[in-house]
């Protein structure tokens, strides 16, 4: 479940929401991160991710390295932040470099600054199962 914007505010602290983009499409995201990314303040992700919301009226930022992402986070005053990672964020993702950096600098410091959820979309074995029609029945149709 997506925090609601008045706890978060209240509480002064960080959300983070690492968004797992699947293949890269918004259709490839649960409802919860189309919910997460609704609500966000700031949404960071690569060029090809951030196209899909070019039409926002949030604040886009592009970065790719668990560096790039983090000091976005710490420097920007936001409080609510999706960030969109390609392929799954359990897999072959930059997810581990980014929690790894945020928790190192929670740790650092006395006060904890971010509540980090980790939101996975479509599973890449999902949309390779999907788009090379196995266990299709033999219609060869794909959803995407």
């Amino acid at each position: 479940m997506v925090k609601k914007q008045s706890d978060i505010r209240e509480k002064q602290m960080k959300q983070v929401y690492i968004i797992g983009m699947g293949p890269g499409s918004r259709k490839c995201l649960t409802q919860q991160a189309s919910e997460a990314i609704e609500h966000a303040d700031v949404i960071i992700g690569s060029k090809r991710l951030l196209e899909a919301y070019s039409n926002t009226d949030k604040k886009l930022f592009f970065a790719v390295t668990a560096r790039d992402i983090y000091d976005i986070i710490n420097k920007e005053k936001a409080l609510i932040y999706a960030v969109l990672m390609s392929g799954d964020t359990g897999f072959y993702s930059g997810t581990k470099k980014l929690t790894e950096q945020l928790y190192k600098a929670q740790e650092e410091n006395v006060v904890k600054k971010y509540d980090i959820n980790i939101l996975p979309g479509i599973s890449s074995v999902s949309c390779f199962k999907d788009r090379t029609a196995v266990g299709d029945g033999g219609n060869g149709q794909s959803a995407w």
